[in-house]
C-alpha cells in the first residue's frame, strides 16, 4: 500500500465492543481516501487487543499500536501520531462518540483551508446535556485566563493538523490536558483555527473512562488543572503569557508607587505646593506613567487609539478605587475582622481587578479566534 495522505490516530483503551462498529464505518470512506487508522492499544486489559488483529486481516488500512500500560489518555495519542505516516494527522475517539463520518468530513475542510497548511480543525460538540456544557465553559474560561489564550470546547473531536506540526507537541502532557496543549500550541505558533459542528453523542458499549465516578472526575479535573498551570510556566516566555505579565505589571505598579510618592514629596517639600494639590499631581503623572509602562512593557500593545486607552484606563482606576472602598468596609465593618488585615485583602482584590481589566480590557490583545465554518 502506498504511503497514507490522512492517518487518523484513535486510543483503545477496553473498547473491544466499540471497535468493530468504528472500523465498519470508517470502511467506505477506503480506498476513495488514502487513510491509516491508527488504532493505539492504550494499555487494555480486555480483549482489545485480539479484536484489532481480527480485524487487521480484513481491514489493510489498520494499523496497531501497543502500549504496555496505561500511563494517560495523552500519552496514547501522542504514541499514535508518532507512529503515523500520513502528512495530514488527526486524532479522536474510539468509543464513537464523536461519529467518523466527522473525521472525514474534517479532513474535506482541511483540504480546503487556505491558511499554507498552517491550519488547525476541530469539532465544536453540540446537543450536549446541560451539565456537560456548564463544566466545559468554566474549565476553558479558566485555562483561557490561565494560558492568555481564547480556547473554546477544548475537548472538541475530532483535531487534524498537518505533520509538521507535530514537532511543536514534544513534551506535551499525559493525560486529559492533552486537547488543551494541542490548542494552546496552534493558537501560539499563530495557526487559523476552523471549527464545526459536532454531534457529540451517547457512548454505544463501556463507560467514560475519565467521569465514571464523582471521584474519578473531580480527580481528573484538578490534574487537568495543575496540568494547565504547569504549561503556563514552562511557556513563562510567551509574551501573552498570564503569569509573566502579571510579575511585570507588579512590578510598574511598585514602580508608579515610588513616582507617586516621589512627586508629592517633591512638589509639597521643595515646591511648597498644597498637599492637595501635591498629592493629585503625584497620582495623575504616577498613572500615566504606570499606564505607559504597561502599555508598551507589560502588555506590548501598541496598536489601537492611545486616546481610548488611556479613558478606558482611568475608568479602570475609578472602578478599583470603588472595590477598594467597598471591599475594607465588607471586611473591616460587616465580617470584623482587623483593619491591618481588611486592608491587605483589599489589595489583593484591587489588584487583580487591576490587571484583568487593563489585559483583557484596555491593553485587549488581538488573538486568532476559532473561525466557525457554515455548512
Amino acid at each position: 500500500m502506498s504511503k497514507p495522505e490522512l492517518s487518523i490516530i484513535l486510543p483503545c483503551y477496553n473498547e473491544q465492543d466499540n471497535i468493530p462498529h468504528v472500523v465498519g464505518r470508517f470502511s467506505p470512506f477506503w480506498p476513495e481516501i488514502n487513510f491509516e487508522l491508527v488504532m493505539v492499544n492504550n494499555g487494555s486489559s480486555d480483549n482489545t487487543d485480539e479484536v484489532l488483529e481480527s480485524l487487521m486481516k480484513d481491514h489493510s488500512f489498520i494499523r496497531l499500536v501497543r502500549i504496555e500500560e496505561n500511563i494517560g489518555y495523552g500519552h496514547g495519542i501522542f504514541t499514535g501520531l508518532k507512529e503515523a505516516q500520513g502528512e495530514i494527522l488527526a486524532y479522536s475517539h474510539a468509543d464513537i462518540q464523536t461519529p467518523p463520518e466527522d473525521v472525514i468530513k474534517a479532513f474535506h475542510y482541511f483540504k480546503k483551508s487556505s491558511s499554507n497548511g498552517q491550519t488547525l480543525v476541530k469539532g465544536l460538540r453540540i446537543n450536549r446535556r446541560e451539565e456537560e456544557q456548564f463544566m466545559t465553559k468554566w474549565l476553558q474560561r479558566i485555562s483561557s485566563l490561565i494560558l492568555g489564550y481564547p480556547l473554546k470546547d477544548i475537548n472538541g473531536q475530532p483535531k487534524m493538523f498537518p505533520k509538521s506540526f507535530l514537532k511543536k507537541l514534544e513534551h506535551s502532557p499525559v493525560d486529559f490536558s492533552f486537547d488543551v496543549f494541542v490548542m494552546y500550541k496552534a493558537l501560539q505558533a499563530g495557526y487559523e483555527i476552523n471549527t464545526f459542528p459536532v454531534d457529540f453523542g451517547e457512548r454505544i458499549h463501556g463507560e467514560s473512562k475519565w467521569s465514571a465516578s464523582i471521584f474519578k472526575k473531580y480527580r481528573t479535573i484538578l490534574g487537568y488543572l495543575k496540568n494547565i498551570m504547569a504549561i503556563s510556566i514552562k511557556n513563562f516566555n510567551d509574551e501573552h503569557n498570564p503569569i509573566k505579565q502579571f510579575a511585570k505589571f507588579c512590578v510598574v505598579g511598585g514602580f508608579g508607587a515610588s513616582v507617586n510618592y516621589g512627586i508629592f514629596y517633591l512638589s509639597y517639600k521643595f515646591l511648597n505646593i498644597h498637599y492637595v494639590a501635591a498629592s493629585l499631581s503625584g497620582f495623575f503623572i504616577a498613572a500615566f506613567a504606570i499606564f505607559l509602562f504597561n502599555r508598551e512593557w507589560t502588555f506590548q500593545v501598541r496598536h489601537g487609539k492611545i486616546s481610548k486607552q488611556f479613558a478606558q484606563f482611568m475608568a479602570l482606576m475609578v472602578i478599583s478605587f470603588t472595590a477598594n472602598g467597598l471591599s475594607i468596609y465588607l471586611f473591616t465593618d460587616i465580617i470584623g475582622l482587623r483593619a491591618e488585615i481588611s486592608q491587605l485583602l483589599t489589595m489583593a482584590i484591587t489588584t487583580m481587578i487591576n490587571f484583568i481589566g487593563s489585559k483583557y480590557w484596555v491593553f485587549r490583545h488581538k488573538l486568532n479566534h476559532e473561525k466557525f465554518i457554515v455548512e
